[in-house]
């Protein structure tokens, strides 16, 4: 007997990426070269490691110019500028690295959301076909997948067929598909224990209970989604307040960025308007080095009002910088309405990492004459979770497929980020701290007023303007939820954190 359960069929290209990193012995030999130059031989005897190890480790750091020959007064062997930048700044060493793509096509039931492998089971049309009332119905008002609810399956799927030393960089999303399908299922091969690899135990039971009865399965929708809490370090000067501070952050975040820059602004001004326009050049200007330079530069607007207006000024925008003259694709200006009103900036550091910011400032409309407050993250994991904050927020709009694949590959390579070589004398320990996103069904829990101290950064979804403020009661003025989602920062150990010096939160 054949019973036929929902389910989803998924198709893309993963980028799987193999990297080369450096062993503690070939850092050692780079820091030893940084103390004092000199020879192979040299190297080999004070650090009591044969020749034939410091040949081939001298080698490879010449091959990313770590490490240089001076022939002057004699020929030695020392950390080049470039190496020695790297020590001094404790930047992480660059890693020798290689790419391949491979095809992902698995299927995800809804009775125990096992996820298959397609070449394991057998799948066929939701339509045309007479299953005979043998085909369990899919969950009522459940939402359809998409490749933002694949991202964790598909991880996971990944994750069994990689080689040593690869990890998955991320999904083509572009070209990807999804099909609604029923999922075959041979109730006798149950019985003689043919089960596909994957099956989840709660199918399994499903299918046992199945057979006993002879009573079909009920399907289910996938479970909600907790609040991702993460635990980081937020210092101090890290919480930006004040508007010429914002214009200084913006220039030098998108000043340094090399590859691509996200900017997401609840509203956008026109060219021709006058309030705060010179404080507003010099966004623009930023911009438009920045895209001189070959980086991506991914434009969006939030606002649901007056779409048409916004959309209007986006375009003028889009002609100012596309007047630079760059090659195509490497602008992203979307003119159509996000349906957001966070305010972000994203781009990568030009140093093998990735900032953001999220706050309250306004970057493509402000004035810059009001009190902004927004919170500067570059702790990896934070920032790898502000950017699917960010990709979760610009999936909703068709035409951001291209913006989308790049931040869930900025996600996963900042969550890969690899250990410095040294750690800056300058820099201080940062207060430790929980970051939680928390979104609209999330609310009412944290509503009631806490005796912590946590820096809200929220937004409202196609709701009103608000900006960072503490988590209230859910009464009074402003106390819908909806749509909304919160940032929180909590310290863990009050008495070292001051991510709230001079701010009442």
């Amino acid at each position: 007997m054949k019973i036929y359960i929902p389910a989803w069929h998924y198709r893309a290209r993963a980028i799987v990426q193999r990297t080369w990193g450096w062993s503690p012995i070939e850092e050692m030999i780079l820091l030893a070269f940084d103390l004092e130059a000199g020879t192979i031989a040299d190297i080999a005897e004070r650090l009591r490691i044969p020749h034939q190890v410091i040949r081939s480790t001298v080698a490879r750091l010449m091959q990313f110019g770590l490490v240089e020959l001076r022939i002057s007064p004699n020929p030695v062997l020392s950390t080049s500028p470039t190496g020695h930048e790297f020590i001094r700044t404790g930047r992480a060493l660059p890693e020798r690295t290689s790419e391949r793509e491979m095809g992902i096509s698995l299927v995800l039931e809804k009775v125990g959301h096992s996820v298959l492998r397609r070449k394991d089971v057998t799948i066929v049309p939701t339509h045309g076909l007479d299953h005979e009332g043998r085909a369990v119905a899919f969950p009522v008002g459940e939402q359809p997948e998409t490749d933002e609810t694949m991202a964790h399956r598909v991880s996971q799927f990944v994750s069994q067929s990689l080689r040593p030393g690869e990890w998955l960089r991320g999904v083509r999303t572009t070209g990807s598909v999804m099909e609604k399908k029923f999922l075959e299922v041979d109730l006798d091969g149950y019985k003689r224990g043919e089960i596909p690899e994957g099956a989840s135990d709660s199918l399994i039971a499903a299918m046992k209970e199945t057979i006993r009865t002879t009573i079909l399965p009920r399907a289910s929708k996938s479970g909600p989604s907790t609040p991702s809490s993460i635990e980081t370090t937020f210092a101090h000067d890290k919480l930006v307040v004040g508007s010429a501070e914002h214009l200084r952050l913006f220039e030098r975040i998108v000043g340094a960025a090399v590859s691509d820059v996200f900017v997401l602004s609840t509203f956008v001004l026109s060219q021709s308007d006058d309030r705060g326009k010179v404080h507003r050049e010099r966004i623009y200007l930023a911009l438009e080095d920045a895209y001189r330079r070959g980086v991506r530069c991914h434009l969006f607007f939030g606002t649901s009002l007056e779409k048409a207006k916004h959309a209007q000024a986006m375009e003028e925008l889009h002609q100012r910088l596309s007047a630079v003259g760059q090659s195509r694709g490497f602008l992203m200006v979307h003119r159509d309405s996000i349906g957001s009103h966070a305010k972000f900036l994203a781009a990568d550091d030009g140093q093998g990492g990735t900032v953001v910011v999220i706050g309250s400032c306004n970057w493509l409309s402000s004035p810059f004459s009001a009190v902004e407050v927004s919170a500067e993250l570059r702790e990896p994991m934070a920032v790898a979770t502000a950017l699917d904050l960010l990709r979760g927020i610009a999936v909703s709009l068709p035409s951001a497929s291209r913006s989308v694949e790049i931040l869930q590959f900025l996600a996963s390579e900042t969550r890969r980020a690899r250990p410095a070589l040294s750690t800056r004398s300058d820099q201080g320990p940062s207060p430790t701290a929980r970051l939680t996103v928390l979104h609209a069904q999330d609310h009412e829990a944290k509503g009631s007023a806490q005796r912590k101290r946590e820096l809200c950064l929220h937004y409202k979804q196609d709701g009103c303007y608000s900006r960072p403020r503490p988590i209230k009661s859910g009464r009074g003025r402003g106390a819908s939820t909806e749509g909304r989602q919160d940032i929180l920062f909590t310290p863990i150990r009050p008495d070292k954190a001051q991510v709230c010096s001079g701010v009442q939160i």
